[in-house]
């Protein structure tokens, strides 16, 4: 899809067709909304259907069996989703977000990417997430904290959930996907 000279930058650049159009064996496992359709994100990636039945196990895992408790995966994703301006995953995230426990000031706290009103492990998640989803990496004292709070493989799910949603938050902007609802 293209979009022309007179494009006010808000035009998909990607086909979204409702959800009855789609592969249902690609779409059966995504989360529907009250009206049945599918979230536009996943619209706009099934339009590459190899790439999409690669990427969705990797996802279900970070949102589904990460090894990061809820409130900790919530964190960072609304953490990555402020630093990367993503309104899409916001809209999505704050209500999650409060679904698993996490009050108005902290998804704020979150999405500000402050770490301060946070304490033990949930702070020492959002201080790396910060530094992830800003810099790209973790600076030493970040990693000891990190390191002190978290087993290798909830660093592992730190660092991919930072990767993915900074991904998805790419691909948003780029295919000017809109927000749902």
């Amino acid at each position: 899809m293209t979009t022309d000279a007179s494009d006010d930058g808000t035009t998909p650049r990607v086909e979204l067709p409702p959800t009855a159009e789609l592969d249902e064996e690609l779409i059966q496992h995504l989360p529907r909304g009250d009206d049945g359709e599918i979230p536009n994100v996943f619209k706009g990636m099934v339009a590459h259907p190899r790439l999409f039945r690669k990427w969705a196990p990797f996802a279900s895992h970070l949102l589904h069996r990460s090894s990061l408790d809820a409130r900790s995966r919530e964190l960072v994703i609304l953490c990555t989703a402020g630093v990367e301006g993503s309104d899409y995953e916001l809209h999505h995230h704050r209500e999650i977000g409060a679904a698993v426990g996490l009050t108005v000031d902290e998804v704020d706290a979150a999405v500000a990417g402050d770490p301060s009103p946070f304490t033990g492990t949930e702070q020492a998640v959002m201080t790396g997430a910060v530094e992830l989803a800003r810099d790209g990496d973790l600076s030493d004292p970040t990693w000891d904290l990190v390191s002190r709070h978290l087993d290798r493989e909830q660093v592992h799910d730190l660092v991919f959930t930072v990767g993915n949603y900074h991904s998805i938050a790419l691909f948003v902007r780029t295919f000017r996907i809109p927000t749902d609802g």
